[in-house]
């Protein structure tokens, strides 16, 4: 994989990583909770989130479109715990834009 862009901010929020693999842009959130006692570190990427998410990607995509023909996925990577001791997963197509 190739990371494309850290961080991306904008006035309308940010993405974590915007990653390249195969012809495939991976826009990235992680999130790490020290505790699942409420739903844990995926579960606090809410359909509100998400909806920002592909908002961002769309103007990112505006921006770079040389892009704007590949493949676009929505991964997180998600951290339970302390990043020393917790899980760590990634999850790609974590949700979609059509949802």
């Amino acid at each position: 994989m190739e990371i494309m862009a850290q961080n991306y901010r904008t006035r309308l929020g940010e993405i974590d990583l915007i990653l390249h693999e195969d012809g495939c842009i991976a826009i990235t959130e992680i999130r790490q909770r020290r505790s699942t006692q409420f739903g844990g570190a995926a579960a606090s990427i809410t359909p509100t989130k998400q909806q920002r998410l592909i908002r961002l990607a769309q103007l990112w995509l505006q921006q770079h479109p040389e892009w704007r023909n590949a493949a676009l996925r929505f991964d997180a990577i998600v951290i339970d715990g302390t990043p020393e001791a917790g899980e760590i997963r990634w999850i790609r197509r974590a949700f979609s834009a059509n949802a």
